[in-house]
């Protein structure tokens, strides 16, 4: 039942994309539906971030109302629709998309290297199962120590800063909505270059001596040709169908492609998609349970604003302003308060005051890419830590340096960007 729900979310929004006339409520009770179902089901300790978001957001729109404020139900209902349509698209490339060890083994920097945007190219398409599959090699091989934990996770980080396939872009693109993809990519993956090479002149001073003997997963090459080719492929059907949003393109497109790679290699694909189908509402339950509570959060939020034009956490929003959100941003995520909290806060009050949107697009992409290494309750840092039994103080010891120095570069960079 609640994997036919979210299915129908999923289709439904689709069929108001190219068919207006459909309301698109009808996709976000559908969502809702799955969370109340997921709500009865599972414990409610799981929730706990849920239940603190949509409770404030509630607050917040009764002070609203009292203060005459129009409540959109519709809103409520839609806010972070497409973001999960988008999730929930992606979330099929799993499928058939995972990449398979190369029989030949690298030694080396060729081997660093290779892994490093190998993982970043796979991760930023089928996202935390490249982890799963690269940690286990790591682990049965007994090599995972901390050269290949840093240099996966990193890596994996790092593609939040340009993946058109990760929650992050879908987050930026959402708040801020005037946002272009392109526009965000050129800025996003100037800084992941930058982010690359700090990193792996990072794991080479670290290591010195020992890099030579330095042992990672044996990508294939034809392993890049999906990411590669999904990208190529959002990008042109961007610019031949700019009426039809960049989430719901890529939501489409993953599905697409996962069937037909299924397909070519002579995979049951009804059987594997009713599989996946029947499993991706508890597959999805933490993210579907915070992008709710954080669309009731904005939308409460936007509605106390619209009564208190004359008040705002910003009077303007240069650089400054920005170096100051990322880093209260990280401090958060240090203590557990997951990037999209404070994403969705900066948001409805930043908007107005940022001339070029793609710039705020950037500093949420920041938000996230280094809260999800600073977080100890990040989605990849809670799997490393479970799956390969790495304590969270390591993880936080290998990464709060390059966290500190990517803040103060970010910065410098927000200064230039926004006076």
């Amino acid at each position: 039942m609640a994997g036919s729900l979210l299915l129908a979310m999923a289709l439904l929004h689709f069929a108001y994309v190219f068919i207006p006339s459909i309301p698109l409520a009808l996709s976000g009770c559908y969502g809702w539906l799955v969370l109340v179902w997921l709500l009865y089901k599972l414990p409610a300790r799981q929730f706990i971030q849920f239940f603190a978001l949509a409770g404030l957001g509630a607050i917040l729109l009764v002070i609203a109302a009292m203060r005459g404020a129009s409540i959109s139900i519709s809103e409520l209902l839609t806010q972070n629709n497409a973001l999960l349509v988008m999730l929930y698209g992606v979330s099929f490339l799993r499928l058939s998309a995972l990449p398979r060890a190369d029989t030949k083994q690298q030694l080396g920097i060729k081997s660093l290297i290779g892994n490093f945007f190998g993982i970043q190219a796979l991760g930023a398409v089928i996202n935390l199962s490249i982890l799963v599959l690269v940690g286990e090699y790591f682990k049965s091989h007994q090599i995972l120590k901390r050269p290949q934990i840093t240099l996966m996770t990193r890596a994996f980080a790092i593609a939040a800063f340009w993946s058109p396939f990760f929650a992050s872009m879908g987050v930026a693109l959402t708040y801020a909505p005037n946002a272009s993809l392109l526009g965000i990519l050129s800025l996003g993956i100037g800084v992941a270059v930058v982010a690359s090479l700090l990193s792996l002149l990072e794991f080479k001073y670290r290591m010195g001596n020992a890099l030579h003997d330095f042992q990672g997963y044996p990508l294939k090459l034809n392993s890049l040709a999906l990411p590669l080719g999904l990208a190529l492929s959002i990008i042109v059907l961007h610019y031949l169908l700019p009426k039809v949003p960049i989430l719901t393109l890529v939501a489409l497109l993953a599905m697409i492609f996962s069937a037909a790679l299924l397909i070519i290699k002579n995979l049951a694909v009804q059987q594997r998609f009713a599989e996946h189908v029947q499993a991706a509402p508890l597959r999805m339950a933490r993210e579907l349970a915070l992008f709710l509570g954080a669309g009731v959060l904005t939308v409460g939020l936007k509605s106390v604003l619209s009564t208190f034009p004359e008040v705002s956490l910003f009077n303007q929003f240069t650089g400054l302003e920005a170096a100051l959100s990322l880093g209260v941003a990280i401090m958060l995520a240090l203590i557990g308060i997951h990037p999209l909290i404070a994403i969705a806060l900066i948001g409805p009050m930043a908007t107005p005051l940022v001339a070029n949107p793609n710039v705020l697009g950037l500093l949420f992409l920041s938000i996230w890419s280094l809260g999800v290494v600073a977080s100890p309750l990040s989605g990849m840092n809670v799997m490393v830590r479970g799956q390969l039994e790495i304590a969270g103080a390591d993880l936080f010891r290998w990464h709060i340096g390059y966290v500190g120095v990517m803040w103060v570069l970010l910065s410098l960079l927000f200064t230039v960007l926004l006076g």
